[in-house]
């Protein structure tokens, strides 16, 4: 990937702070960076660290991930011994860093202050769940001997509330002070906050702008990378079968359980292998994710076949006998197309019929597999011995509920949250973590339906594309 080009109008703004409040969260968070060095302990971050938003290789701000201040009071002391007049403050701060470069004592403060001297603008971050105290006024004070453009971030990390007394001390030091939980704030807030950067000086606010609206318009393009994400699970699950070659007259028994688990096998690594691909899609590629659900039983265990998944994502009686009768008259209606006008529409009633019994059966019913066999020509001998596909209606909305369930998680995970993705069902969730209107249930069945006939039907997958696109934005608030 070719170097984004120079651009000196970009804004670029230096994240400073007392030693683990939140720096690295804030821009690992805004930067949709789950790369950023994120630790419980303080002097993770040692150097001033870049982090840009490019867009068609041109930059349009920069973030900078700077160590904690360290001997804050004995740098304003040394400021203000050699302070002369105000408007000569700035030169102070810049002598300081050349001055201290080298001195190990003062490594911290030379590298973040470095990056304002250069024309950084100021994003001071606090902890709003620990009490406000003077130790970090010299902090302050330092901030505002730089002369640039700075806000204030109050980014709360623990339970106790101190906003208010934060609010009130920051007021004085800054002309912005905004208040931004790295780890919980939803997406509208990043976009909001992306804008009030651009208030701190006229000539960013049309960058910031940018940035927000690309910011969004990200968000756009990776729900639909989403979407197709789950539609071509979805298409490959409903086609996948295992098949076994036996001689004519050797027992199928054995090789029926065995089958039947490979299939299973290879469908659980296929949902692995799709949630790691979402999970990429909105940049937390490292992610993995665990299931539980309320009770620690072996029937409700987070399984693709588990009982519980079946009642927790799959479609209530009435939605599959819905569900049942459209897939029966889309293939009805096949049969009717094959045979021109002289059915009469036969083929799709009889279908509906048949296919919303088959839904009103399936209520409930964790999926059986089939395995089917069939003699093979004389020139090969023997007879095949064929797993799958699953034609459980149910199957592929359980399938379509647990790729919504944990697209809504990973969507709405700020790059703050590192570390396992906990996926915790709870019993009384059942029917309601897959919801779906009527019309939903029948335009999906259709296409399921058409899907399970041809994997290659690109038209099909297409469709189904744009309707998991609009299904997955509710899940994005």
């Amino acid at each position: 990937m070719p170097e984004p080009l120079p651009n000196p109008d970009a804004p670029v703004f230096a994240v400073v702070g007392h030693p683990n409040k939140g720096k690295s969260s804030i821009v690992a968070t805004l930067a949709e960076d789950a790369g950023v060095k994120i630790a419980p302990r303080p002097g993770t971050t040692t150097t001033a660290d870049r982090f840009a938003m490019d867009v068609g290789g041109q930059t349009l701000y920069t973030l900078v991930d700077t160590p904690g201040f360290e001997n804050p009071r004995r740098a304003l002391a040394w400021m203000r011994e050699r302070e002369t007049a105000a408007d000569q403050r700035a030169q102070v701060v810049a002598e300081f860093i050349r001055t201290h470069r080298d001195e190990p004592s003062f490594s911290n403060e030379v590298e973040l202050l470095k990056p304002i001297t250069q024309g950084a603008g100021v994003l001071y971050v606090v902890d709003g769940s620990v009490p406000y105290s003077d130790e970090y006024e010299a902090e302050m004070e330092i901030m505002r001997w730089t002369g640039q453009p700075r806000m204030a971030l109050i980014n709360p990390i623990g339970a106790a509330d101190y906003r208010q007394p934060w609010r009130a001390a920051l007021d004085q030091y800054f002309s912005l002070v905004r208040e931004f939980n790295a780890v919980t704030a939803p997406f509208e807030k990043h976009v909001e906050l992306l804008r009030s950067f651009g208030e701190l000086r006229e000539a960013w606010a049309k960058p910031m702008r940018q940035a927000a609206d690309e910011l969004a318009r990200r968000r756009d393009e990776r729900r639909r990378g989403a979407a197709r994400k789950i539609a071509e699970l979805l298409a490959d699950m409903l086609t996948l079968t295992q098949s076994q070659t036996l001689r004519r007259d050797e027992d199928a028994t054995p090789f029926r359980d065995e089958l039947q688990d490979k299939l299973r096998g290879k469908l659980r690594a296929m949902e692995r292998r799709s949630r790691l691909d979402v999970a990429e899609v909105y940049g937390h590629g490292s992610t993995q994710t665990q299931e539980q659900v309320s009770q620690d039983d072996e029937l409700l265990s987070g399984d693709l076949f588990s009982e519980s998944s079946w009642i927790l994502f799959g479609l209530q009686t009435r939605h599959l006998v819905m569900a049942g009768v459209a897939s029966g008259a889309a293939a009805g209606g096949f049969i009717d197309a094959s045979v021109g006008a002289a059915s009469f529409l036969t083929g799709t009633v009889i279908g509906a019929i048949v296919g919303g019994g088959v839904g009103w059966y399936s209520a409930g019913r964790v999926a059986k597999i089939p395995v089917r066999s069939r003699l093979l020509g004389p020139a090969i001998g023997g007879r095949k011995l064929t797993c799958g596909p699953i034609r459980n209606i149910n199957f592929p909305f359980v399938v379509l509920g647990r790729a919504r369930y944990h697209h809504g998680l990973i969507a709405n995970r700020n790059h703050a949250v590192q570390g396992v993705l906990k996926l915790q069902y709870e019993e009384q969730d059942a029917g309601k973590l897959n919801p779906l209107t009527g019309e939903q249930t029948r335009a999906l069945s259709r296409i399921f339906g058409k899907l399970g006939k041809s994997r290659r039907d690109g038209e099909q997958v297409q469709s189904l594309v744009d309707r998991l696109t609009e299904l997955l934005d509710p899940l994005l608030k």
